[in-house]
C-alpha cells in the first residue's frame, strides 16, 4: 500500500487549481436584456423590460412563463417534477431555465449577445 506524500509542486498546483475554480463567480455579470422563450410551437423574444405571461402547450401540458421586474421565471407547468419551478428566477445574461418533459426552455441574452461565442480564422 502507497501513501500519498506532500511534493514541492503540489502547493502552487492547488493555489492555481482553486484560483481557477473560483474566477468564474467573480466576473461581473453582463445584466440581460430578451428573454427567448423555445416551446415546441418556435421561439419567442420578448424585452425584459415588458411585464407579461406566457401560457405555452408542450407535450405533458401547459408551462407558463412569467415576465416581470427584469426576470423571467415558470409560475406553473404540468410536468411531473416542478423543477423548471423550482430553477428560480433568470435575469443575466447566458442563464436558462428549461422544462424538459414539456420541452419549453427559457434563456436571458444580453444586448449584444449575438449568438456567436468566437470567430476564427
Amino acid at each position: 500500500m502507497s501513501h500519498w506524500r506532500l511534493r514541492p509542486l503540489d502547493i502552487p498546483l492547488f493555489i492555481l487549481l482553486s484560483a481557477g475554480a473560483v474566477i468564474p463567480w467573480t466576473l461581473p455579470e453582463e445584466p440581460g436584456t430578451v428573454v427567448v422563450i423555445v416551446h415546441p410551437g418556435g421561439e419567442l423574444r420578448i424585452s425584459l423590460e415588458e411585464e407579461r405571461t406566457v401560457s405555452l402547450e408542450g407535450p405533458v401540458g401547459e408551462t407558463v412563463v412569467r415576465i416581470e421586474n427584469g426576470r423571467a421565471w415558470v409560475v406553473h407547468s404540468d410536468c411531473p417534477h416542478k423543477i423548471c419551478m423550482k430553477m428560480g428566477r433568470i435575469d443575466s445574461a447566458g442563464e436558462t431555465v428549461w422544462c424538459i418533459p414539456n420541452g419549453v426552455g427559457i434563456r436571458i441574452e444580453g444586448s449584444g449577445d449575438d449568438g456567436v461565442d468566437a470567430v476564427t480564422r
